[in-house]
């Protein structure tokens, strides 16, 4: 049997899950040891530090002092004793970048966040000897003043440069021919100049320190991020190195951003206006010399094109500009840390925002996902506040951080960002990590914690940092889905992945004109069961560190095999891509451009080459459909199935099939034909047991009967020597009908509501007596059983956590569907007392409800709907 899935049935302590876990001032050794020991009973075997004083916010800087070192050894002591792990939040505080305050002395305070900004005036021409006062506009602040000098800095503007362009007739733009570069006429913070005829506006750029947040790493900046790196990583080091490897595994970095605006700015980019105003533009000083080499143009001249629409090479210098600043991102930020690291034997980890597709923008993001995560040891994304919700995988779904949200990126983007990220690149070695679940809140019962998870495990997601490390679940009910979910990683945590599309990532055609999201036809291929990768450029720029290769009609990228390339519509493209595409057609690979064919290069004017126009366009409504025309797919369905999705993980015995059902209420029902013929298992992993499930072989291919309840998902194993397993039952339904005894009992201050009996069953919250009853809910019944015993029990739909006792014996507890139990040895001839206890989801309580705006403001329950209450059915004897 395969190595991991041996591993995996014995139940060793896996680590796979880190949550936060907060240490203060105030804990004590035994305080730490009482909450450590409690992660353990749940299940939980590792965690992420965060370090915060009692009486600071999370996002105020908490020095590493004597108090700090002194808890770090008491977890360390823990952790040893327990056989537990943990990582280094280095955000000190969150998000990561304030280098533990070291931003805010004399000594460093140049050296953190820096931008270009323009300021400008309008003259009406022609005038002899202007007078204008250079000073006084480097000085001045744009939009709300209170609002921004929540962002000024202490360091004084420095002027850069002054460029005078005059305004078409139409007033409607720029000549860029007209312009004149005024620099060298500035002189003790005045420029004189003559212009001409015509409406023309003097432009000032300028170097500030004023944007997003104060104290914080420049991101481009080689010098800064050492401040980083001696602030936080050395003295962590230096105090745990005797520990490396055995209780302390590493850093995690959390949302470091490039800033140039303060707060959650999702869709700043070059070019873009906030609030009526224009934008600093993140800094450094190797930027200027890049982007002159780039152009071949004098920086002055470029530089209107950041901000305004100065004709056809606007795009150009844009693209310029955002190619270079992800790349000194790439090298002098995540490439310098992971350096540092890798020399040490740390493990770094960590993500950058991704909401709302920021992931190819500044502000709150980074640029390029890719590059910012090149520089570590697993991919890493993050999924928050409701963000992925049931159904709703559709442009315009609403949580706290947008009211019309992109539910297609969420549900079809953002776990592929990091699983992909983690399949190509070998120093990732197929891992990637995702930080889940935070303010979502008590919603997040057993129930939906285990549907974002199987959401992020069937996208190829295979560690998590819990947010809301689920202890207010019932001790049960919580280790029974933290040994599922360590289960699952283990097993999904090495080989190949099998994925027969790879889709090119759309930053450079956003950063360049018209666009279209990747996630786009990545829906598309999903809700076809066409499983699919996302790929950036550099794959193809720097093919020895990637493997990457196209021969016999495949591309090759590390471990990974593809049969085709998808590029989401782009008005212009890449150099590098047209390269690729005239290699593709002479290997017989195909390329398919999504919608039309581009118009454009992105780094220039010249016209496209032939040869992209000889691939093929198709609609997106079509892509699927054609794709399956053309043989590109692997396995096939009986019948449409929008919600059904799937996973194929390889290694060298084994083939691993993961189906996932994502629709919001109803189970699934198909039959799946695989491409292959080897003896196949079904693997229940929640409870941990093998089955021959009853399949047909037939013309080289398996076809596999599909019945998914609820959320449910499942593993098929294809491969030999399983050993003794047991058959799958036959799963008639044969409905219990029957009287129900049910009773209360409440988890929280609430009294308990009266007992009653029905014969049907129903949604126990939709009466008007139990909008808010949070609690047990114990289902009571009797039923008679003959010589030929039935094997199992299915309780059909729970909301959400199951207990099931039957003549007084304990069956067991279930989280989610399927809500089956073996009967075995249990049932007996005659009558079977039943007895089935539900505890609901937490939400309902009135306890757990604020008034609190901010807390209701950010929670996803309020922007949910709460799920049904109780034993819904139908029940079955099977």
């Amino acid at each position: 049997m395969d190595r991991l899935i041996q591993e995996a049935i014995s139940g060793n302590n896996l680590h796979y899950q880190q949550p936060f876990f907060k240490v203060s001032d105030k804990d004590t050794e035994e305080s730490l040891r009482q909450r450590i020991t409690e992660l353990y009973e749940h299940g939980i075997y590792s965690m992420v530090l965060e370090y915060a004083k009692s009486n600071e916010s999370l996002y105020s800087t908490t020095k590493f002092d004597a108090t700090w070192w002194e808890r770090l050894d008491y977890v360390s002591k823990i952790c040893g004793e327990l056989g537990m792990t943990f990582w280094m939040q280095d955000a000190a505080p969150f998000p990561s970048g304030s280098a533990n305050g070291a931003f805010q002395e004399a000594e460093h305070q140049g050296k953190s966040k820096k931008f270009i900004a323009e300021r400008h005036m309008d003259i009406k021409g022609p005038v002899q000897d202007a007078y204008i006062s250079v000073d006084k506009l480097v000085k001045a602040v744009q939009g709300n003043v209170l609002e921004a000098l929540n962002y000024m800095s202490d360091i004084p503007n420095r002027f850069l440069h002054a460029v005078a362009v005059a305004k078409s007739a139409d007033g409607e733009g720029y000549d860029p021919a007209s312009l004149i570069d005024l620099t060298h006429q500035v002189t003790g913070g005045v420029l004189r100049t003559d212009l001409g005829p015509g409406n023309w506006r003097i432009f000032i750029f300028i170097e500030t320190y004023s944007g997003g947040r104060k104290h914080f790493m420049n991101l481009l900046d080689e010098a800064s991020v050492r401040v980083q790196i001696d602030a936080v990583h050395a003295p962590h080091y230096k105090h745990l190195k005797h520990e490396l490897g055995k209780t302390w595994m590493g850093f995690f970095y959390d949302e470091p951003e490039l800033g140039n605006l303060g707060g959650y700015v999702f869709d700043s980019l070059p070019g873009k206006i906030h609030k009526g105003m224009t934008i600093p533009l993140p800094w450094s000083k190797d930027v200027p010399a890049m982007l002159e080499e780039r152009m071949g143009v004098e920086l002055a001249e470029l530089l209107p094109s950041l901000w305004y629409d100065f004709g056809e090479t606007t795009y150009t210098v844009r693209h310029a500009y955002m190619d270079i600043i992800t790349k000194l991102i790439a090298r002098n930020y995540n490439g310098q840390v992971y350096k540092w690291c890798e020399e040490r034997g740390i493990t770094y980890i960590g993500h950058v925002l991704e909401d709302e597709n920021s992931h190819t923008r500044l502000g709150c993001g980074t640029g390029n996902i890719f590059r910012v995560m090149e520089g570590q040891h697993m991919a890493g994304i993050d999924l928050i506040g409701g963000q992925l919700w049931p159904g709703l995988d559709d442009p315009g779904m609403s949580w706290y951080g947008a009211i019309d949200g992109d539910g297609e990126f969420y549900h079809y983007g953002l776990a592929k960002l990091g699983s992909s990220a983690g399949h190509i690149d070998p120093k990732k070695q197929g891992r990637s990590i995702c930080e889940l679940l935070g303010l979502y809140g008590d919603i997040a019962g057993s129930k939906l914690r285990k549907f974002v998870i199987d959401h992020l495990l069937v996208n190829g997601i295979n560690h998590f940092i819990p947010a809301q490390a689920g202890m207010e679940l019932d001790l049960t009910f919580s280790r029974k889905l933290n040994q599922y979910t360590d289960r699952m990683c283990h097993i999904l945590g090495d080989g190949q992945h099998v994925a027969p599309v790879a889709i090119l990532y759309h930053a450079d055609a956003e950063w360049s004109g018209g666009f279209q999201y990747f996630q786009k036809p990545a829906k598309a291929l999903a809700t076809n069961q066409i499983d699919y990768d996302v790929i950036p450029k550099d794959v193809f720029m720097d093919r020895e560190t990637y493997g990457t290769r196209i021969e016999s009609g495949k591309l090759h990228i590390h471990k990974e095999s593809y049969s085709a390339l998808v590029i989401p519509y782009c008005q212009r493209i890449p150099n590098e891509m047209v390269s690729v595409i005239k290699e593709a057609e002479q290997a017989g690979f195909p390329v398919y451009f999504v919608d039309r064919h581009p118009e454009g290069y992105c780094e220039s004017t010249e016209e496209l080459p032939p040869e992209v126009y000889s691939c093929r366009s198709v609609p997106l409504g079509k892509l699927a459909e054609v794709l399956r025309k053309d043989g590109i797919y692997e396995i096939s369905l009986s019948n449409p199935q929008h919600y059904l999705r799937y996973l194929h993980y390889k290694r060298e015995h084994v083939d691993i099939y993961m189906f996932h059902n994502e629709e919001p209420v109803n189970e699934i029902e198909t039959v799946v034909s695989i491409p292959s013929v080897k003896p196949v298992r079904l693997y229940d992993v929640m409870d941990n047991r093998l089955y021959i499930p009853n399949v047909v072989v037939k013309n080289g291919m398996t076809e596999v009967p599909l019945t998914l309840g609820q959320f449910e998902s499942v593993l098929f194993l294809f491969g030999e020597d399983f050993g003794e397993t047991d058959s799958m039952p036959d799963l008639r339904k044969d409905e219990l009908q029957t009287l129900w005894d049910v009773s209360f009992e409440s988890l929280d201050s609430q009294p308990s509501p009266e007992s009653f009996t029905t014969d049907h069953l129903f949604d126990v919250g939709a009466s008007s007596k139990l909008p808010n009853f949070y609690g047990r809910i114990k289902y009571t019944t009797s039923f008679a059983a003959g010589v030929n015993h039935p094997r199992m029990l299915d309780l059909g739909r729970v909301s959400e956590c199951v207990e099931v006792f039957l003549n007084g014996e304990y069956l067991g507890a279930a989280v989610a569907a399927p809500y089956r139990f073996e009967l075995n040895h249990v049932i007996r001839n005659g009558m079977n007392l039943l007895e089935i206890i539900v505890t609901n989801n937490r939400t309902r309580s009135k306890d757990s409800q604020t008034n609190d705006s901010i807390s209701i403001s950010l929670m996803s329950s309020t922007y949910a709907s709460l799920e049904p209450c109780g034993l819904l059915g139908p029940v079955r004897i099977i």
